[in-house]
């Protein structure tokens, strides 16, 4: 917002933007990446129109959605929803995705509740449930295990405990996700959650399964411990090659080591996954030890290496 000035040359930028992107390669431009580009529009938009003020932003965004939602949502339980979000939430969730998320924390009533719709061009999974350590790793795994890959999504948590998680996904076989195939996946979960989906088990029958698909771009893979990113936590950055059940195997290793997953940023664009983790301690501590860093990042290579040797792919 500070390099662009002004809403109009933001809207040139995004037009530009996005025809430098289409005519560069189908590899560059995807639905997918469509949805990224234009969400980081409209969040910019929303802020220069609020002078570049954050508490501006974010106070007419409650008013968009108080005034979007107005007679289709309870006035009550919209206005403590609002109350109990985090702030940052309000920018990446439009008056109408607010209304679902109430609607769906409804109906699992302390449980877990699962949807799925489309957003545009690209299949989007909401998933509400009580917040506890390893939910990222649990769904990420049980979305693995029916060949559905994550092409990004975001994930907060309200001051009462429950926890929303919005991941935008594709079908791993390039065939299309079917309705019997999400009615699986939204059974699944819930067992994944309570722990009672042997997703380890069920993730290697599905790799065995394929096998002899198509081996992972040779990318190398990569892993960045940053502290000066954040305050509070330590910003795990991975880049690799994409694979089943990546996602998985990263935040799998994260909380066998204790860390905590504050923020979740997960892109996949074309074939390379470039995944960012703000982690901490159960303690509140970060990982600034350079012995803590090394084998952290050592502990996420092996178990990247370790998808490859399960499913049969020369390392």
């Amino acid at each position: 917002a500070e390099l662009v000035g002004d809403a109009r040359t933001l809207r040139l930028l995004y037009l530009v933007g996005v025809a430098d992107a289409r005519a560069s390669s189908a590899d560059v431009w995807s639905a997918w990446k469509a949805q990224l580009m234009r969400s980081l529009y409209l969040r910019v938009l929303a802020f220069l129109e609020a002078e570049g003020e954050p508490e501006e932003a974010s106070e007419r965004l409650r008013r968009d959605a108080l005034a979007a939602l107005d007679g289709r949502v309870p006035a009550e339980a919209l206005e403590r929803h609002l109350r109990v979000l985090p702030t940052s939430s309000l920018l990446s969730t439009q008056p109408e995705q607010i209304g679902a998320h109430i609607a769906l924390i409804e109906q699992a009533a302390g449980g877990t509740a699962v949807a799925h719709d489309r957003a545009g061009d690209v299949d989007r999974l909401t998933i509400v449930t009580r917040d506890r350590p390893g939910i990222l790793s649990l769904v990420a795994g049980t979305l693995a295990v029916h060949n559905v890959t994550v092409l990004g999504g975001t994930a907060f948590t309200r001051d009462d405990g429950v926890a929303i998680e919005v991941m935008y996904v594709a079908d791993g076989l390039g065939h299309g996700i079917d309705e019997r195939r999400w009615s699986r996946v939204s059974e699944a979960v819930p067992q994944a959650l309570a722990g009672e989906f042997p997703i380890d088990e069920r993730l290697a029958e599905t790799r065995r399964a394929y096998a002899s698909a198509t081996p992972p771009a040779p990318i190398p893979t990569t892993v960045s411990v940053d502290n000066v990113g954040s305050d509070l936590y330590s910003i795990v950055e991975v880049t690799a090659a994409d694979r089943l059940g990546l996602l998985y195997a990263i935040t799998s290793t994260l909380h066998a080591l204790s860390l905590d997953i504050h923020v979740a940023k997960v892109d996949t664009i074309g074939r390379e996954v470039v995944d960012a983790f703000y982690v901490r301690r159960e303690n509140g501590r970060r990982i600034d030890a350079a012995d803590e860093i090394e084998r952290l990042r050592l502990r996420i290579e092996d178990a990247v290496r370790a998808i490859d040797a399960g499913s049969g792919v020369a390392v």
